[in-house]
């Protein structure tokens, strides 16, 4: 029998009053997971009828995208709405190229004022890498103060408890966003979740703009913003404020919450920053230039959607070293995903996808594939035999 879990949001004592007794944020939060499991959802607190009516729709939506997944029961009984006692607008703020944007655009937009900026220990970072979380953290409430926006810091330890079963960036970041707003949905009026892709690129993904709106109460509604600037456009729109420069963090990587800048997220938004001519400006990166060995040696894997926008980009603004090395990276990755057979195993997973027992191999498997294929990587030398 699997142990049960305790989940929980730890919330500045200033706001008790304003947690929500519903059972809103537990619903969003636990049903990713219930469909994960292919277990009903029962919730003992009442849910608020708008959300239990956007389950059933996102449900559909997920099990449409996913077909490993299942419609699940959702049990749980009709609340009265909430009666907010204050209609602030938050922005959920991580301090990386998407939430920069979404606060900067808004304000220079001026047609939505900003309350309060949310930041969410245990999101980017498990709530227990204190080094981590408090060097982002400091980071996130110098940005605020710069931009003159309040910062709320949440903790939370769901990504510590089974909810760590999902694939995050497919089913758990938003719903994690979600269920902490939703918390204090007596709060606020409305909460932005910044768009992560744009346009042709779209695809089935944890934040989407046909999802983020569906975590919505009575009380509060959840906006999707950002959807029609791609991620080039949002870092050439931040790039010209330097609290955005001086404060960026965009790595997961780093075991101290900064900027790695050797990940392929630093690398990715550093090239950006760089063809646009403001890498040397930005403090937020250890090295302030752009080493092109290490461009070239990058083994892309899910990252490749980012390079292939930022190849003509390069070319188009006259950096054809930047492009060159973009292009070499793209070689050296297709040339260790036919060694690898990444396309054969790919195939395989695709044709026994419905089975459990293959979902169940295939998952670690990928990821042992996905970890020889970057030791690989490491070692292979580059093909003009620079070092």
């Amino acid at each position: 029998m699997v142990p049960p879990d305790r989940v929980w949001f730890d919330i500045d004592d200033r706001l008790a009053s304003e947690i929500s007794l519903q059972g809103n944020p537990w619903l969003v939060a636990l049903l990713p997971l219930a469909l994960t499991r292919h277990e009903p959802l029962e919730v003992e607190a009442p849910v608020d009828p708008l959300v239990l009516d956007h389950a059933e729709k996102l449900q559909r939506i997920w099990t449409g995208w996913y077909p490993r997944l299942s419609h699940i029961d959702v049990i749980a009984d009709l609340g009265a709405p909430t009666m907010p006692s204050e209609r602030k607008t938050a922005v959920f703020f991580s301090g990386g190229v998407d939430s920069f944007y979404t606060v900067l655009h808004t304000q220079a937009e001026g047609d939505l004022a900003v309350d309060e900026l949310i930041f969410i220990q245990g999101a980017d970072f498990l709530h227990n890498n204190s080094t981590a979380v408090d060097n982002a953290s400091a980071s996130v409430r110098e940005a605020g103060k710069v931009m003159g926006i309040p910062v709320q810091l949440l903790v939370t330890n769901l990504r510590s408890t089974h909810f760590g079963q999902l694939h995050y960036d497919q089913m758990g970041s938003a719903p994690l966003l979600g269920a902490a707003g939703l918390a204090l949905e007596s709060r606020y009026r409305q909460l932005l979740i910044s768009s992560t892709w744009a346009g042709a690129d779209l695809h089935p993904l944890a934040s989407h703009p046909d999802t983020d709106p569906l975590m919505s109460s009575q009380a509060t509604t959840f906006v999707h913003y950002g959807v029609w600037a791609d991620r080039i456009q949002k870092t050439e729109f931040i790039s010209r404020y330097p609290v955005a420069l001086d404060h960026l963090r965009v790595c997961w990587e780093s075991p101290k919450g900064g900027n790695c800048g050797r990940c392929l997220k630093c690398l990715r938004t550093m090239v950006a920053l760089e063809v646009r001519g403001e890498l040397e400006h930005c403090h937020a990166f250890p090295s302030r230039q752009l080493e092109m060995d290490m461009i070239r040696r990058m083994y892309l894997g899910r990252e490749w959607r980012y390079f292939r926008n930022l190849l003509p980009y390069a070319r188009a603004n006259g950096r054809q070293d930047i492009a060159g090395a973009i292009q070499e990276a793209f070689d050296r990755t297709d040339r260790i995903n036919r060694w690898m057979l990444f396309g054969l195993v790919w195939r395989a997973r695709m044709y026994f996808k419905d089975i459990p027992w293959a979902r169940t191999w295939f998952a670690p498997a990928f990821l042992r594939l996905r970890r020889a294929a970057a030791w690989v990587n490491h070692r292979l030398p580059l093909k003009r035999g620079d070092s």
